[in-house]
């Protein structure tokens, strides 16, 4: 029984790493705020952006994290973004995000997180953006 378990749980995990898009996702934070863990996965018809965002001074808390997916010239296809509830206070924290934007993943395709205080497109990258396997994802302490 254990090892029948053992390998349903293994292939849920296989599965869900296996829809991982490996492709950059540029980020940007207001001073204070990390996005740390961010990845787009591919679902049904279209891709979920999950990380985690993180307080790392007690200044003012953006109220948004929004994912923009772009074409090569830069216009925006896809968005979806959540209002960060569980930012408020002054402690250190993390909290979670799940977007799911709609239409499948294409060719050349741009994906940038980021995090505002008001609910507008991202802003243009200053750095490169992350690779999609970082661990410690760029944000600014």
């Amino acid at each position: 029984m254990a090892l029948g378990l053992a390998m349903i749980g293994a292939s849920i995990a296989g599965s869900a790493l296996a829809d991982t898009i490996d492709k950059p996702i540029a980020l940007s934070t207001p001073r204070g705020f990390v996005l740390d863990s961010v990845r787009a996965v591919a679902e049904g018809q279209g891709v979920r952006f999950h990380g985690a965002v993180c307080r790392r001074t007690a200044g003012p808390a953006p109220r948004f994290v929004r994912a923009d997916r772009l074409d090569r010239d830069g216009h925006i296809l896809s968005t979806a973004s959540k209002v960060l509830w569980d930012l408020r206070g002054r402690e250190r924290h993390c909290t979670f995000f799940d977007l799911p934007t709609a239409s499948p993943p294409i060719d050349g395709e741009l994906f940038r997180v980021c995090l505002l205080s008001t609910n507008r497109p991202c802003p243009e990258p200053v750095v490169a953006p992350s690779g999609a396997g970082d661990k410690a994802t760029k944000g600014r302490p």
